[in-house]
């Protein structure tokens, strides 16, 4: 190849790279921005079932509105982000409802996306976040944690 078959590639290769990121007009998709509208499973969560029946919303959150009202104030405040100009950031109770939601039932992130109208990208960083959160306020307090495997079998032994 010449010189000049190579600046004709090189510059075809650079308005394909242009294109693709023209091409990305949404930051947010409509149906996921409607989260805050009164849609999605976790705003029923906490606007319905939490004021309404609270036997749907133990069943739903795998606890008692109480105990989640309490866990939430121990890491509401590891787990808040603050709004931007772009978009408004998920509320931590949303969070702490998703991220139980998907210990209960193992759902994917894609299926929980749905669902609560939370990109499945920004559930695969709530969650990890979430349970971190969970573990280093907890951790002293009511949850016992193994390092290893020769740890967790020397205490089963006993």
């Amino acid at each position: 190849m010449d010189q000049t078959e190579l600046a004709v590639l090189a510059l075809l290769a650079i308005v394909e790279d242009e294109r693709r990121k023209h091409h990305r007009i949404l930051w947010t998709r409509q149906w996921i921005r409607q989260r805050d509208n009164g849609r999605g499973t976790i705003h029923m969560l906490h606007n319905e079932l939490r004021l309404q029946d609270a036997v749907s919303f133990r069943n739903f959150a795998r606890m008692d509105e109480d105990v989640f009202s309490k866990l939430l104030r121990v890491i509401g405040s590891d787990i808040c982000r603050q709004d931007t100009n772009m978009r408004q950031s998920i509320k931590p109770s949303y969070r702490l409802a998703v991220t139980l939601r998907f210990l209960a039932t193992g759902e994917t992130f894609q299926s929980l996306g749905y669902a609560t109208r939370i990109a499945p990208n920004t559930l695969s960083k709530i969650i990890p976040e979430t349970l971190q959160s969970v573990l280093n306020n907890l951790e002293n307090k009511c949850i016992k944690v193994m390092c290893t495997f020769h740890v967790f079998s020397t205490n089963w032994l006993r």
